[in-house]
């Protein structure tokens, strides 16, 4: 009989899985943890990584557009009144705040629950 976590090759499962003692089942839990968190830093990086080169586009394209349709007085004051820095905090703070959700997960999962709140109250008084 096919079971729905069968692999799709049509063999049979792992029969270790599910069959681990409890102290297998939470080193591997805690090695699983430790990977997740290797993996959401690394794709932090990326991101920041991807943010920065979106950037630098956007930056070449409003040189070109300059030069090639100059701004009216109206739409100059405009532009000028934008503070950049507010979209590069927008950034850091969204990246941020993912960062701290992958910990809280993770800390929840290995029954680590202070330090799972103590991230969530920094948020709030960051924020409160």
């Amino acid at each position: 009989m096919k079971h729905e976590n069968d692999p799709p090759d049509g063999r049979d499962p792992d029969p270790n899985v599910g069959n681990e003692s409890p102290g297998q089942a939470h080193e591997s839990f805690q090695l699983t943890a430790i990977y997740v968190g290797v993996q959401t830093t690394a794709r932090l990086a990326e991101s920041e990584a991807d943010w920065d080169r979106l950037a630098e586009q956007v930056d070449r394209l409003w040189s070109l557009s300059e030069k090639l349709v100059p701004l009216g007085q109206d739409d100059q004051a405009r532009v000028d009144s934008v503070d950049p820095g507010t979209f590069d905090e927008r950034v850091v703070e969204r990246a941020r705040h993912r960062a701290d959700d992958a910990r809280i997960s993770t800390f929840d999962r290995l029954g680590q629950n202070s330090r799972a709140v103590a991230i969530i109250e920094r948020r709030l008084l960051r924020h409160g």
